[in-house]
């Protein structure tokens, strides 16, 4: 079954990168495409599901289908990737590349390049109360002790999954350039 679970998420994954890909080649697409697209295509249902062997969790399928467990890491992915999208806009738009969350709410609502960044802003810190609203609807859907502390193990795997990228997005020059907050004398706290 967790094997099922693994090889549903790759084969999710592959497909909205396939999706994604071909959208490129067409153009603009409506945010809530986007949006599931996207969110399917960053592979945090791989890495959660992963956690469980990793771990050696042996939650039952009752938890692992719960409504509550698909909004933890629908919400997890969320917040990955509109985090990444935000911090990469300045290269991403340099380097022509379009296809991410502020240019599509842009083209989309038309509306200015701020507006989007403050909408995208706004829809993670929404994203990040829906994780921890469902983290705790989760937690009481667990009934023996083992489902309880298996259940709290994926709730800080998906919060270090976010808080890891986060650190990875602000670090990696890939998305801004590490030193742009090393020496300023600045620095921003992440609250669990």
């Amino acid at each position: 079954e967790s094997r099922d679970r693994f090889a549903n998420a790759v084969y999710t994954l592959i497909d909205a990168v396939r999706a994604s890909q071909a959208k490129w080649i067409v153009g603009v697409s409506s945010f809530v495409d986007y949006a599931e697209r996207r969110r399917a295509g960053v592979g945090i249902d791989i890495i959660v599901t992963a956690v469980q062997w990793l771990h050696g969790l042996s939650l039952p399928p009752r938890i692992w289908e719960h409504q509550a467990m698909s909004s933890l890491m629908h919400e997890t992915a969320i917040s990955v990737y509109l985090f990444n999208d935000v911090v990469s806009l300045k290269k991403e738009v340099g380097e022509g590349f379009f296809d991410s969350t502020v240019p599509i709410l842009v083209w989309n609502k038309s509306i200015s390049p701020q507006a989007a960044v403050n909408e995208a802003v706004k829809m993670m810190e929404n994203s990040w109360q829906s994780l921890l609203a469902a983290a705790e609807t989760l937690k009481y859907f667990a009934k023996t002790e083992q489902d309880k502390r298996e259940v709290q193990v994926l709730i800080n795997s998906c919060k270090d999954i976010v808080v890891a990228h986060v650190a990875y997005c602000l670090r990696s020059s890939r998305y801004i350039a590490g030193i742009t907050f090393e020496g300023c004398g600045k620095a921003f706290k992440i609250e669990l």
